[in-house]
């Protein structure tokens, strides 16, 4: 059974790229609001469990087969030899992958949640994967206003929530140490349900 090359332009592809990059935003997010708020698998449903929390590391492997699949331009020249794809991958994103996912494979162990931590560095793969879509797309004149104005929506509300888990787990780490004007005391919401103190 033979893999075949993938072209970087070939709707498949591209539609995988738009999955992983709204994906990797999601499940940053979650990262940052389970460290945040310090939930646990009795917090979330069970299908948004094993979306968060089993999927990442079936679907990291799924993309690290795949770029070793993937052809490349080179300087405006395309390249689809499977030695010259393999140099390239492991040259530029094979380390930065592999240091991300191996961390979900100890997800369930005693270090898991430090680990798990590591997959924020995955960020930067996003940036790329935003810059391949608007390549894909060639957005011109209104429509790649539009495009940003999205992208910087977005973006604020990413910062927005990853902001608010900061601020939650500051209130936490002053109650752990004996502080306890918390501004989640001082709001009487410390025992609440961690969405309203999300809120």
């Amino acid at each position: 059974f033979a893999i075949p090359i993938f072209s970087p332009d070939r709707p498949f592809r591209v539609c995988y790229d738009i999955f992983m990059l709204f994906y990797l935003m999601f499940l940053i997010a979650n990262i940052a609001l389970k460290t945040g708020f310090q939930l646990t698998e009795e917090n979330y449903y069970y299908n948004f469990w094993v979306l968060f929390e089993i999927l990442p590391m079936w679907l990291f492997s799924l993309e690290i087969l795949l770029n070793l699949n993937t052809s490349y331009y080179s300087k405006g020249v395309f390249i689809s030899n499977r030695g010259r794809i393999f140099k390239h991958y492991m040259k530029y994103n094979f380390f930065m992958d592999l240091f991300t996912v191996v961390p979900l494979y100890f997800h369930y162990t005693n270090y898991g949640d430090f680990f798990e931590i590591l997959v924020i560095l995955r960020i930067g793969t996003v940036e790329g994967l935003v810059k391949r879509l608007e390549d894909y797309l060639h957005l011109k004149g209104k429509t790649e206003g539009v495009f940003q104005l999205i992208k910087l929506t977005i973006n604020l509300f990413f910062l927005a929530h990853i902001g608010a888990c900061v601020w939650h787990y500051v209130g936490l780490w002053e109650i752990s140490i004996g502080i306890y004007d918390s501004w989640l005391v001082k709001k009487g919401i410390e025992f609440e349900r961690w969405y309203i103190r999300y809120v």
